[in-house]
């Protein structure tokens, strides 16, 4: 059947929703092996959460980069689409314990009680890798999973550039690339609030089309930083703007389930 070439760009990406979703989970897993192999500054992060876990006194220089093989493994199975059914549950699991891994690092670090908003961190991971899984299985309802995912990750960072549950240096630094210190703490501290009223949005469905609109455009101001930063940064944030983009231009990811109705 004949495509008029000058479609519009949305309505391409939800035709092929299901490749694009595919990129989406490329990109983050790929993104995030590259940081465990020692080559931006976030690798420091992964060391600093995998030693607050390391009960067993593992090298973690050598188990991050086992870590790294099986992120870039995961990241071109699901670019390739190969035996994800299978595999999805293990992942799920993996996900599962790094943000685990996550908040046990921020209550040695600070103290505190568990970081709700550092597990939150890794759930549009989990979101998207289900949307995936709910697809294979064919499922009629799981377009909302990453509206969810997205909410989650606005409201984890959020609470996170508030101190509230959660660690906002990388957020200091990823704003210290363009102003100054006491500037960025300042920044990162007022978009605390616009981050998480956007995640509240998103979550609730309330004007979530419009705050995911806002979001995109928030979300490429947060990947130039993330490039500025290290490559493999750039790269893993851009995952979260691909969500962002799809759930602003799919209206089916506000809808409530079975009944086609938008929220």
């Amino acid at each position: 059947m004949y495509k008029n070439p000058f479609q519009k760009p949305g309505d391409i990406i939800q035709e092929n929703h299901f490749l694009y979703v595919r990129v989406i989970a490329f990109v983050c897993f790929f993104g995030h092996g590259l940081v465990s192999l020692d080559i931006s500054p976030g690798y420091q992060l992964h060391y600093n959460i995998f030693s607050a876990v390391n009960f067993f006194g593992l090298d973690a220089h050598f188990f991050l980069r086992l870590l790294a093989a099986f992120d870039i493994c995961m990241a071109f199975l699901f670019l390739f689409n190969v035996k994800l059914v299978y595999i999805i549950p293990v992942i799920l699991s993996y996900l599962f314990m790094v943000g685990l891994a996550g908040g046990i690092f921020y209550m040695k670090k600070t103290g505190g009680f568990f970081g709700i908003s550092e597990f939150f961190r890794r759930l549009p991971w989990m979101f998207t890798v289900l949307f995936v899984w709910f697809k294979l299985k064919k499922e009629k309802d799981y377009f909302f999973l990453l509206r969810t995912g997205l909410a989650f990750a606005f409201i984890a960072h959020g609470l996170s550039s508030l101190e509230f549950l959660g660690l906002r240096g990388g957020h200091i630094e990823l704003a210290s690339q363009i102003m100054t210190s006491d500037s960025a703490t300042k920044f990162v501290y007022c978009s605390g609030f616009s981050d998480t009223v956007i995640g509240l949005l998103l979550i609730t469905g309330l004007f979530s089309r419009w705050a995911a609109a806002i979001g995109c455009l928030w979300l490429v101001f947060i990947v130039y930083l993330s490039f500025l930063t290290g490559l493999p940064e750039g790269i893993f944030r851009t995952g979260f703007l691909l969500i962002c983009l799809y759930v602003a231009v799919d209206k089916r990811c506000h809808q409530w389930k079975n009944s086609g109705k938008s929220i």
